[in-house]
């Protein structure tokens, strides 16, 4: 990945991480061989206190992946494809999802010392956002299906949440410009050709910033359509989109 610090504010020193995606990094999954994991962004890149991890995977069709939560909370969202998920907590019966766009979930919650197994029946895209949890009673597994042009999971998970919003051309994501502002992993994604701009920086598909607690900035899209994956710390504004 190319990461870099853009100054959001001369004034106040603020800065904001910066990261392009490297789809030559492949990571060697047991039981799955070589993955390409274009998005790894993590603590030794942000030094954030309160999200753990935004990581991004291209699977290949047929591609099973045996995973663990660990202590951290986590969700799992589809950006492409179709894909097939059993979540199963602390050894008890497991729930499965079908992950998909129209008709399925788009998004998993797993708490921690849960276990998952996801099989791609297509190509697929996934993204896997971590983070510690804030209090003692752990909230259930749960998939979640978004509305029209937007899913906002606010308020189930104890220590992030999640906005994953279609944004058209000449419109803003305002959610961040929330206030008081958290930590926040901002992913642009689109089937098609996009162009975008956040603090004034151009943001194309697969682009990914990270802002820490306190800063903010402003992103817009200038052409096409773009679904915008937000995961803010524990308080996140709802994503809404206003005309230019």
């Amino acid at each position: 990945m190319r990461i870099a610090r853009i100054c959001l504010s001369l004034l106040e020193a603020e800065t904001m991480l910066f990261v392009h995606p490297d789809f030559d990094h492949q990571i060697d999954l047991p039981g799955a061989g070589l993955c390409s994991r274009p998005v790894d962004i993590d603590r030794t890149h942000t030094g954030f206190s309160e999200l753990a991890s935004l990581r991004i995977y291209s699977f290949a069709e047929g591609v099973v992946i045996d995973g663990q939560a660990e202590e951290d909370e986590v969700f799992i969202v589809l950006l492409r494809g179709r894909a097939d998920v059993t979540v199963s907590v602390d050894g008890r019966p497991s729930d499965s999802f079908q992950l998909q766009r129209g008709g399925g979930s788009r998004a998993i919650y797993m708490p921690p010392h849960s276990s998952y197994q996801l099989s791609a029946i297509s190509e697929c895209d996934i993204a896997y956002a971590r983070a510690m949890p804030t209090g003692d009673k752990m909230p259930p597994v749960l998939g979640f299906t978004p509305g029209a042009d937007r899913l906002d999971i606010i308020g189930h998970a104890l220590g992030m949440e999640l906005v994953l919003a279609t944004v058209a051309a000449g419109h803003q994501s305002v959610s961040l410009n929330a206030a008081p502002s958290p930590e926040r992993f901002i992913h642009v994604r689109s089937d098609g050709a996009v162009t975008a701009t956040i603090a004034g920086e151009a943001m194309g598909n697969w682009d990914s910033v990270a802002l820490s607690a306190g800063e903010s900035a402003l992103l817009t899209v200038h052409t096409g359509t773009a679904d915008v994956l937000t995961i803010c710390a524990t308080q996140c504004d709802r994503v809404h989109q206003r005309p230019q």
